[in-house]
């Protein structure tokens, strides 16, 4: 079996790293980015907890699993994507 070797230079610091290792470390980054595909939906820079919304009760399901009472709510929340209704639990 033949193990191929990248070598990697930085400064006066040489390392050898196999294909194999290589490819662990994708298919770890790959899994790891699914498993936060709930946090994704959630944009930081759209939360805007000052937003004043009406309190009446339409509810929506955001694309977090969370129940907000209307899409003024979850929009505040940052929330981009969600449906009309109530979570299932």
């Amino acid at each position: 079996m033949q193990i191929n070797y990248i070598k990697f230079r930085c400064d006066k610091l040489n390392f050898f790293v196999s294909n194999k290792f290589l490819k662990v470390i994708f298919l770890l980054l790959v899994a790891c980015s699914k498993t936060d595909q709930v946090d994704s939906c959630v944009r930081e820079d759209l939360i805007d907890l000052d937003t004043i919304c009406t309190e009446e009760y339409e509810p929506v399901c955001g694309c977090d699993n969370k129940t907000y009472s209307n899409e003024c709510h979850a929009i505040k929340r940052g929330i981009i994507d969600f449906q009309m209704g109530e979570c299932d639990i």
